[in-house]
């Protein structure tokens, strides 16, 4: 079997994506923000509102695309699944 490598890197909070040394050593933002990570020059990112929170959309997904009603979705909280 062949190996195989797979880019990844820890998930940063906001602390420690300013606390990043690289963050730390570009000269290029005046002032810190996270934004879009790629640039797109024809269609640019825009932002209309935050984010939703974590878990915000599991009972809208866990209907519409999965097709459950509410009983067991209840069943899955009562678990602690979702």
């Amino acid at each position: 079997m062949e190996a195989v490598s797979v880019p990844c890197r820890p998930i940063n909070d906001i602390d420690d994506v300013f606390a990043d040394p690289h963050v730390r050593a570009s000269e290029r933002a005046e002032i810190p923000v996270v934004a879009f990570p790629a640039g797109l020059g024809q269609t640019p990112a825009t932002y209309r509102t935050a984010p939703p929170a974590l878990g915000a959309d599991t009972e809208a997904v866990l209907g519409q695309k999965l097709r459950l009603d509410a009983e067991p979705i209840a069943a899955l909280r009562t678990k602690a699944i979702v």
